[in-house]
């Protein structure tokens, strides 16, 4: 496991992924932990990161492995069930809820171009998630690992720039 969120004593969520290398979801109902179904799209899935507003509303976030590329994996909790919702190409590893028409979501993501990793962040407006341009470094391992909202307006996300395999890594705040 490698997220939890909780609104309530009877009301949490835990994610990771299964020792198949899928995605993992389980929910704590005040009494025990239940594996959840959870959609496992490509050969490979994995999440990092789970917020909720309520028992009927709630985001989990990470990535899965295609036969071309690595995608985000986005899933959203109607109160009923899990359902994968279409996402920008990248690696997401952490997500805030501000309402359900506002939802961030950030991680990184890779440039072909420049051989290197970029910050992804994302934003949910009700309908959709779109990329949202910031003007963080591109480098060696540069991307955000946490993220945390307090209005549609005030965001702060965390990570490092040139964290990667030989990188001198700075800290990253945006």
């Amino acid at each position: 496991l490698t997220g939890v969120a909780a609104s309530s004593k009877r009301n949490a969520w835990g994610v990771g992924a299964d020792a198949r290398g899928r995605a993992l979801i389980l929910h704590w109902n005040g009494m025990r932990w239940t594996s959840v179904p959870t959609p496992h799209p490509g050969n490979a899935s994995s999440l990092a990161g789970v917020a909720l507003i309520s028992s009927k509303d709630a985001w989990a976030v990470g990535d899965y492995f295609t036969a071309r590329s690595v995608r985000t994996l986005t899933l959203h909790w109607n109160g009923k069930t899990w359902k994968q919702v279409e996402s920008p190409i990248g690696v997401l590893s952490s997500v805030a809820i501000v309402s359900s028409h506002s939802v961030w979501a950030v991680g990184n993501r890779f440039v072909a171009a420049r051989n290197a990793s970029k910050v992804l962040v994302l934003h949910w407006n009700g309908k959709s998630w779109r990329r949202v341009a910031v003007r963080a470094p591109i480098g060696n391992g540069a991307g955000l690992a946490g993220v945390a909202a307090s209005s549609a307006r005030r965001v702060w996300a965390v990570g490092c720039s040139g964290c990667g395999i030989g990188g001198a890594a700075n800290s990253l705040i945006e």
